[in-house]
């Protein structure tokens, strides 16, 4: 198939980072490489605060980029580069990934025969400004020609919010499996970390941000430390609360067992050295973190939410607890960590669930499906 007959889709974000989103959004671009559609990564880059990971993996990856600067909340200019460039490159559809993105897409593809699909996401509530985005959000949803929810709970976002069910699409995430199922030096691996190589690690990969929940974990992990010196607690990620973390790991006199490596590129090793996988969020989708868990043949205890009790078959794939619940996620963490045949079980059954139904390619065909719907016809917005 030849490049002219292709069809172009823009993946359209406004970072902040190399978090979940921007994870599916990565992988998804991957996927469509060598179909029928050629991937455009294309990042709104707020230039107060600016986040060009995604453009930096684009590059790594031979996928066509595009960076649209923007200086302010609405910026005029932005939408003018953004409908120029949907214009000239011929632009089939314009898919998004967050209320930014969301605005943008809309008034940009005005005048052009550019389809609009809307990926979403789990809108964060957890300020005031978050509810305030998400309330706009919803009304500019309503402008889109199709909705691809992650999850069933934003799915059911969704319709709360009056959005119409024939305009909904759930499309679970999906990532690469080939990298996780790569032999490592494990002992290597731990050194890097500083780590000594009889140790056992618990570990969590995330955004260090409330509705994650960390503050939990390290609650319902200090008593295990303390009784089990080989035991150390692995928390990857950036975000607002990472001195708020630290500070209290030295209040729960742990902070000697407690390892905060910041944003960590290579994924798939670090979660090759894991005994334990823990995800103690208070709210989720589908996390691109769980699934990279589950295909790494992890054993996972994570909070019964969103899409997670599903990914993990409810309970057969691994152990679910009650978001805020410490006691619970202590016994959860102490149970796969004294029982290691417990733990290999629930990391062959998550890699097995991980490869049959969350891989990149299921995830690209099905929105393959929707992209031709679309272009070929679509619907009112």
């Amino acid at each position: 198939m030849t490049a002219m007959m292709k069809k172009k889709i823009l993946q359209l974000q406004s970072s902040s980072g190399f978090y979940g989103a921007e994870n599916m959004l990565a992988q998804l671009a991957l996927a469509l490489q060598g179909s029928a559609y050629t991937p455009v990564i294309g990042v709104i880059n707020n230039t107060g605060d600016p986040h060009l990971e995604l453009i930096d993996f684009a590059e790594r990856h031979g996928i066509e980029r595009r960076i649209f600067p923007c200086r302010s909340v609405l910026d005029r200019s932005t939408i003018r580069d953004l409908n120029d460039y949907i214009g000239a490159e011929e632009i089939s559809l314009v898919q998004t990934h967050g209320y930014k993105s969301d605005f943008y897409a809309v008034a940009a593809t005005r005048g052009t025969k550019a389809a609009r699909l809307g990926t979403c996401h789990p809108w964060i509530v957890n300020s005031g400004r978050g509810r305030f985005y998400a309330a706009v959000d919803r009304r500019i949803l309503r402008r889109f020609h199709h909705l691809a929810a992650v999850s069933d709970s934003v799915y059911s976002d969704l319709l709360r919010a009056g959005l119409p069910a024939g305009k909904i699409t759930i499309i679970p995430n999906g990532i690469d499996i080939r990298p996780f199922r790569r032999i490592v030096d494990r002992g290597m691996i731990l050194q890097g970390y500083g780590l000594a190589p009889e140790s056992r690690v618990i570990g969590c990969v995330g955004r260090l941000d409330p509705e994650k929940g960390q503050h939990l974990l390290l609650e319902a992990c200090s008593r295990l430390l303390m009784e089990d010196e080989r035991l150390v607690l692995l928390l990857a990620g950036t975000g607002s609360l990472a001195s708020a973390l630290k500070s209290e790991a030295q209040r729960l006199g742990i902070a000697g067992r407690v390892f905060f490596p910041g944003f960590v590129e290579a994924v798939p090793e670090l979660l090759a050295v894991l005994d334990l996988f823990v995800m103690p969020s208070w709210t989720e989708g589908a996390p691109m973190a769980l699934l990279e868990a589950m295909a790494a043949g992890c054993a996972i205890v994570a909070t019964r939410v969103g899409q997670i009790p599903d990914m993990l078959e409810e309970g057969k794939a691994g152990l679910l607890v009650t978001p805020g619940d410490r006691t619970g996620m202590e016994e959860a963490v102490r149970m796969l960590c004294q029982n290691r045949r417990m733990a290999d079980e629930f990391g062959r059954a998550a890699a097995q669930k991980a490869a049959a139904e969350y891989s990149a390619e299921t995830m690209a065909g099905r929105y393959r499906r929707l992209y031709d719907q679309l272009i070929a016809s679509p619907p009112a917005a």
